[in-house]
């Protein structure tokens, strides 16, 4: 079989760069001069392209394995892929596909953060920043979201530990007395998200909130306090609800409420802002045992002082019922 034939065989099979073709086939003890021949001939036709094979190459990386442009980049310069081939396919990829790289990182930063759960916290950064850099992902995004991650956790840790004890204390309480309220106060803890209407990236975290009744089946006061995390951008918001209560069944309620909400937000130490806002919810409870439920909450939310605003946020946990 001829050189150039050959070569042909060798691209059925699958796209080559420039260099990747000629070591193939000198590999395979073919002349020089007659792969060299075989290359030009290629080339000539569009059959050879280092600049489809890099556009090719960098749209399957990004987008079915999250691959990051520096990786991807080294990974073409391997393949002898010119410096600026690569870079115009890169950009044309990250562009058509719409590709949010702080995504990417955030992404593959939930995935391996799971496994380093049980760690020390410093620890936990350090794996994690080492992980994240050997992917070839940029510092300073590499930097915000473990930032990121290491600031939520103890947090989500605090919700969960003061569940575990609230559940644990309601297990030995008495039950209630003839003719008392069931529960003096419902403490709700949960998972939070937020995303502003017209934005792209949103916003979650945890939160954690205390319920009373004033006025039985007229009348609930809730106060809640949110931290919520994305992008680098830190908010820290508290809330005071008056919302109308209808028992739908005997284990489920339904609520709607409104009321002021005031949020501080940070992207760092010299850039932070705070609004007030109108916040307007619905709240599903569900009590499948007499002390312990979730909840569904949504919420919509308008701000006054930065502009009219608008957001709309969820949230969802455990709720616990305190006789």
């Amino acid at each position: 079989m001829s050189t150039y034939n050959k070569a042909l065989e060798c691209l059925a099979r699958g796209p080559k760069s420039v260099k990747d073709l000629t070591r193939w086939l000198l590999q395979r003890d073919f002349p020089r001069d007659e792969v060299e021949a075989a290359i030009e001939r290629l080339t000539a036709r569009g059959l050879l392209n280092d600049a489809a094979y890099a556009e090719m190459f960098a749209r399957s990386r990004a987008t079915t394995r999250g691959m990051s442009r520096r990786r991807i980049s080294a990974e073409l310069a391997k393949r002898g892929v010119a410096r600026d081939l690569a870079d115009a396919a890169i950009n044309e990829v990250m562009c058509d596909e719409s590709i949010d790289e702080l995504a990417m990182v955030q992404s593959a930063a939930a995935k391996k953060f799971r496994s380093l759960a049980k760690l020390d916290p410093q620890v936990q950064r350090t794996r994690l920043y080492g992980f994240l850099a050997r992917k070839g992902y940029p510092p300073d995004l590499v930097r915000i979201t473990v930032a990121k991650l290491t600031r939520a956790t103890p947090l989500l840790v605090a919700l969960f530990l003061a569940a575990f004890a609230t559940v644990s204390a309601q297990q030995t309480s008495p039950p209630p007395a003839a003719g008392e309220s069931e529960h003096r106060a419902v403490l709700e803890l949960g998972f939070a998200a937020e995303r502003g209407i017209g934005e792209s990236s949103a916003a979650a975290g945890g939160t954690i909130a205390m319920e009373t009744t004033p006025i039985e089946n007229w009348l609930e006061l809730e106060a809640g306090l949110t931290l919520l995390h994305s992008s680098g951008h830190t908010e820290f918001s508290g809330d005071f609800l008056v919302k109308k209560p209808w028992q739908l069944t005997q284990k489920a309620e339904f609520m709607i409420g409104v009321g002021p909400e005031f949020t501080h937000h940070s992207a760092d130490a010299e850039k932070s802002s705070t609004t007030v806002a109108a916040e307007f919810v619905s709240d599903f409870m569900y009590w499948p045992s007499p002390n312990v439920g979730w909840y569904l909450e949504p919420s919509y939310s308008v701000s006054r002082i930065s502009g009219g605003d608008r957001s709309v946020g969820i949230s969802a946990g455990l709720i616990i019922g305190i006789p």
